[in-house]
């Protein structure tokens, strides 16, 4: 019996797209910043992090004048683009990444094609994890969803290559925003998972200044100081009432509104994680994860099979999280769910899976 192995990483692209119904769907000035959540996963473990994606200028290619545009992951510059934006959408003619490998296009590649609205399908060559592929894009709806930025009406748009390794990619875009959300899963041979991506948007993008590079010492030295005199201190502000402190539970069935149990049999088609909150702090990110105990030689202590997420956008919450058998079914063992707020562990249950 095998188990179904879940992990996250991260792809991200921030471009600038073309008019639409005589509008510009996406910010297009030097400096605009998007500001991103970013969750990875590895056999090695999770990861959580901060991507800023930034339009630093343009750059002049064969006489034709593109937008630049630099990701950086943990503050760290991860991949350079050159983007073209005409009447027929995105176009990327180069690409450099973090080791300064650099890929030119030609034809150049489709990012997006305008305009945006649902059935709407475009092409692109792409490399990924080494294995060369031919993907292709489909606007397959346009629907409400919920990030740290904000609640959004997005385009949203999926990709699914089956071969030479199975890739999903499922991205939501705002017209005047960007993309506002990001997730991609990679799968080997068998369908093992490889990696998942998830990117949240944190904040409405904005222009901001482009970074200079002073030396320390100046940058130092051109900070004001504060003269903190006993005879100058401001009278502390009044404390505010505190909140009241956020009310959790999280059980797990065998039915959608079956009874709570802790004990399944390995052929079960589906466990239900359901969870429900009260006083719940506006903004906070909940995470349920499906996380590996003991199942002997299948998967580390610690791994996490499977998890998703939502923001809070009101005090009161019920939802509920659907896993479902893998196709050789459950693998026998010692599991947890774990409810999360923000980082941090609110809530977890165990889980033993028989034959």
């Amino acid at each position: 019996m095998k188990l179904r192995k879940e992990l996250l990483a991260f792809v991200a692209v921030v471009c600038a797209l073309p008019p639409v119904r005589g509008e510009t769907i996406l910010p297009v000035a030097p400096g605009m910043t998007w500001h991103y959540v970013r969750t990875a996963q590895s056999p090695a473990g999770a990861e959580r992090t901060t991507t800023t994606v930034r339009i630093t200028g343009t750059e002049t290619v064969d006489g034709t004048p593109l937008l630049k545009i630099e990701t950086l992951t943990a503050d760290k510059l991860t991949k350079t683009e050159l983007i073209r934006v005409d009447d027929d959408g995105v176009l990327c003619f180069r690409r450099t990444d973090a080791e300064g490998r650099t890929v030119s296009f030609s034809p150049p590649q489709m990012l997006v094609k305008a305009p945006l609205r649902p059935g709407a399908k475009w092409e692109m060559d792409d490399r990924i994890d080494g294995a060369n592929m031919h993907l292709t894009f489909t606007v397959v709806s346009e629907e409400e969803v919920v990030v740290p930025a904000g609640t959004f009406r997005a385009f949203r748009m999926h990709c699914e290559q089956p071969w030479p390794i199975s890739i999903r990619i499922e991205r939501w875009f705002v017209p005047g925003t960007g993309f506002i959300k990001d997730v991609t899963t990679t799968r080997g041979p068998g369908g093992r998972l490889l990696s998942r991506a998830t990117l949240l948007l944190k904040s409405a993008p904005t222009v901001q200044p482009l970074p200079s590079s002073p030396a320390p010492e100046e940058a130092a030295s051109a900070q004001p100081t504060v003269d903190t005199r006993p005879d100058d201190a401001a009278a502390p502000a009044p404390e505010a009432a505190s909140a009241p402190s956020p009310e959790l539970s999280i059980e797990v069935a065998a039915e959608r509104e079956g009874q709570p149990q802790t004990e399944f049999r390995s052929d079960a088609p589906n466990i239900f994680v359901r969870w429900s909150g009260r006083n719940l702090p506006s903004g906070v990110t909940v995470r349920i994860a499906w996380v590996v105990e003991d199942v002997g030689d299948l998967a580390p202590p610690d791994f996490v099979v499977d998890e998703t997420e939502s923001v809070i956008t009101m005090p009161e919450l019920d939802a509920r999280f659907t896993l479902s058998r893998p196709v050789d079914g459950w693998a026998e063992g010692k599991y947890r769910v774990e409810l999360y707020l923000d980082d941090t562990l609110a809530q977890e249950v165990k889980v033993t899976i028989r034959d």
